[in-house]
């Protein structure tokens, strides 16, 4: 990762320090998807489709996400990282799903901006 901090001026004259993230992938985009998905969840897709790119924090951050459709999956073991060990994996139906982003129990905007993908398909 680099940290960048480039100094502007703006319209009115003052002058100013803007600071944004640099990171860069790793692997291909699918490979890292899968990769994830079985990481965290244990889950082993059979097909994947590519619905979109997010960014994370758009102005701060270059970093993107590619939103994926897993279909076909199959259980096996899940794998998290050291400091993934306290994510918890659970099934909702549909309809509780999005209740649960309604009352604010979901607010990850990564989560929210996917699935919006997803639905409005």
């Amino acid at each position: 990762m680099r940290l960048h901090e480039d100094r502007l001026e703006r319209p009115d004259g003052s002058l100013g320090l803007y600071a944004w993230v640099e990171k860069p992938p790793g692997a291909p985009a699918e490979e890292l998807a899968r990769g994830e998905l079985a990481e965290e969840t244990g889950l082993r897709a059979r097909e994947m489709e590519r619905l979109g790119t997010q960014f994370f924090a758009y102005g701060l951050l270059d970093q993107r996400f590619d939103v994926w459709l897993a279909t076909g999956l199959e259980p096996g073991p899940a794998a998290p990282e050291p400091t993934e060990q306290d994510i918890r994996c659970a099934r909702f139906p549909v309809a509780d799903f999005e209740a649960m982003i309604d009352r604010g129990q979901i607010r990850d905007a990564a989560t929210v901006a996917a699935w919006h993908l997803v639905s409005s398909r």
